[in-house]
Formats: structure tokens, sequence, C-alpha cells
């Protein structure tokens, strides 16, 4: 059976991995994320992606929520598999991408480049 082709990511739409209050776990609901990034790294070997990793600013300290934010972040590198082409930013509660929705700051964002 053939696959369809996977999105391809832009500077413009970023793909996102959510996580659970407190986890670092990649959920199974976020495999077919993992999988399009993997397949843009699969198909250009040039390819470079950055994962940047969040955590909510209401729970937790911010020293806490940096050290989640890493452990969030290099489980979807480590989901990924393909290291050498992948950098992690460990962001914590410095930034929040989501500013309408706390929870939604749980979160590694994929960023090439």
């Amino acid at each position: 059976t053939e696959s369809a082709a996977p999105a391809k990511t832009t500077n413009s739409v970023n793909p996102a991995v959510r996580f659970k209050f407190n986890s670092a776990k990649v959920s199974a609901n976020d495999q077919v994320t993992l999988y399009d990034v993997a397949q843009v790294l699969k198909q250009d070997e040039n390819a470079k992606v950055v994962l940047k990793g969040y955590a909510d600013k209401r729970t937790g300290t911010a020293d806490y929520n940096k050290k989640l934010s890493e452990r969030r972040a290099n489980a979807v590198k480590e989901a990924l598999v393909d290291a050498d082409r992948i950098e992690v930013e460990a962001i914590g509660v410095e930034e929040q991408p989501y500013t309408d929705n706390n929870n939604w700051n749980r979160v590694v964002i994929v960023t090439t480049k």
C-alpha cells in the first residue's frame, strides 16, 4: 500500500507536540506529527530542526518548568531518532507561545533551521 505524502513544514506553520500536565511523554495522538517531521528529515538530508520545549507558567517553579520543558523536547528528539540534525532548546516559562490558553503551553514546537 502507498502512504500519503507528508505535510511539509514551513516557517509559517510549525508542528506542535502537546503534553499533559507535568508530563514529558509523547502521546499516541501526536505520533502523526512526529511522522510528518520524520518524513521531512528523511526526504531532505540537509534539513535540520529545532525543538523548543515550553511549560505553562501557572504551575511549578521556573527552574522545575525549565527542566520539564527540556525533558519534553528531548522526548520528541528521541522519538525522531535522527539526533545529529535536531537541536533542543528548553524555553520553560520564559516565553508563552499561546497567550489565550495557558494549558496549550505544555508543548514542544518544531521549527526548521
